[in-house]
């Protein structure tokens, strides 16, 4: 798959996890997991642009503006609806805005402890103030380091992944099927490691280049979210 190519597969399924009023409640728990490589997908995007980028305050600014106004079409969502089982709140746009920034000051910032101090606060910031950011933002740190050698990148997106279902759900006292299914299900956010298989099919080239390729995924996001809450509203007055 090429760039754009890969924006739309990672679309199609960022949709399937954003179905589950539509779906069972354990249909909606296995998309979940299935769906876990898709803001790391991006995520890896967002890095790639950083390195490619002819000018860095542009693409951090299109993220900010994009962040805020994602924040404010999902206030307005909410106040119109005015029903909390359909309350927007994805803001993907503001973990990958932080994330960028992350890589710059890491890039900016030359004396080694005064950059290890801003990469933990920031990581702090994005941990408890961005939307799936305790994943996001150290797969980009660690795309970012590794980016020019796929083994090395692979063997540390396994261990954060080690790392996440470890810290979370502690370390299995059963080998059963039954516990390591609960396992699964307690923590599917370390399954983002299905997004190597996926890297190989990537071929890191741009695709089709035009405003539309530009702008798709600033448009698509926060559009498909809001017209989801609307018809789940519909549905839940039906």
């Amino acid at each position: 798959m090429n760039r754009f190519q890969f924006k739309l597969f990672l679309a199609a399924f960022m949709m399937l996890d954003h179905i589950d009023f539509l779906v069972s409640g354990e249909v909606s728990i296995w998309l979940h997991i299935l769906t876990r490589f898709v803001a790391v997908g991006f995520a890896y995007l967002a890095v790639e642009g950083f390195f490619y980028t002819k000018d860095i305050k542009k693409y951090l600014m299109r993220l900010y503006i994009a962040a805020g106004l994602m924040f404010l079409g999902n206030n307005l969502i909410n106040f119109m609806l005015h029903k909390p089982q359909v309350a927007a709140y994805h803001n993907i746009f503001l973990t990958l805005a932080l994330g960028v920034t992350m890589l710059w000051l890491y890039q900016t910032i030359e004396h080694k402890v005064t950059k290890i101090i801003v990469m933990v606060l920031v990581l702090l910031l994005g941990f408890i103030f961005t939307e799936g950011g305790d994943v996001v933002l150290p797969f980009m740190l660690i795309t970012y380091l590794n980016f020019s050698d796929s083994l090395r990148r692979n063997l540390w997106y396994l261990a954060l992944s080690a790392l996440l279902f470890f810290t979370i759900v502690g370390i299995p006292m059963s080998s059963s099927q039954g516990s390591l299914a609960n396992l699964i299900l307690l923590n599917p956010d370390f399954c983002f490691v299905t997004i190597i298989p996926l890297l190989f099919l990537y071929n890191g080239q741009q695709g089709l280049k035009n405003k539309f390729s530009q702008y798709f995924f600033y448009v698509f996001y926060p559009a498909h979210l809001w017209i989801l809450a609307i018809i789940h509203y519909l549905l839940i007055r039906a």
